[in-house]
């Protein structure tokens, strides 16, 4: 209740020192029942201080400042052990990877309506960390995939990179050059200064359709 935090607040200046700087960083007056969900998560969850002020910095950067979007993420937290200074900074780097990573998805397929599924963040995830593949090659297939189905497909875009790794082929440059060197395909000294570079011409983009086909149906 909010007499009970007023009293922990007086009991232990921590706690008062939680809420003033938890006000600083979502810029606003905390509301009583804001209060009051900081205070259970160290008093009840047992979180510590920092490692909050640090959760919910993030959560304010990502425009997740809702009070209960920060319980449940310090819950999820607490569950993997995170709850050291140290810890915190690596999940706030990795959730901070995946984020950019699955931004660059969305933009490539025009996925707005929408939030991606687990399943869909999984693909994200092995394309990126698994397969290691470059950011062009992952946007390439996103937007090849939708063309080529007239839909937006992770599972056509998955088999089409998964393929591109098994070959080897990590940049639309290296993709090029494998249609070039197949047989009855121009050689690489044929190829234009942007195929090089790994921008294309709108003959880069066709020849390169291709093996998206062909790759795709293997």
């Amino acid at each position: 209740t909010r007499s009970d935090i007023a009293q922990m607040s007086q009991d232990n200046p921590a706690i008062s020192q939680l809420l003033i700087e938890a006000q600083s960083v979502i810029g606003s007056p905390l509301t009583p029942v804001e209060s009051e969900i900081l205070v259970a998560i160290v008093s009840y969850y047992g979180m510590e201080i920092d490692v909050l002020l640090m959760l919910l910095q993030y959560c304010v950067s990502i425009g997740k400042a809702s009070m209960n979007y920060v319980e449940k993420a310090a819950a999820s937290w607490l569950e993997k052990g995170i709850n050291t200074h140290e810890l915190a900074e690596l999940e706030i780097t990795r959730l901070t990877r995946n984020n950019q990573q699955e931004k660059i998805v969305i933009e490539a397929f025009g996925l707005y309506n929408r939030s991606m599924t687990p399943k869909e963040k999984e693909l994200v995830n092995k394309w990126f960390d698994h397969l290691g593949l470059s950011e062009s090659l992952i946007t390439l297939a996103c937007q090849r995939s939708m063309e080529n189905t007239g839909k937006i497909s992770f599972a056509y875009a998955d088999k089409i990179l998964t393929s591109w790794s098994e070959k080897g082929i990590k940049t639309p440059a290296q993709a090029i050059e494998e249609l070039n060197s197949a047989p009855g395909k121009k050689n690489n000294a044929g190829l234009n200064k942007s195929a090089q570079t790994g921008k294309y011409s709108s003959l880069d983009a066709d020849e390169l359709d291709k093996l998206l086909h062909q790759l795709s149906q293997e």
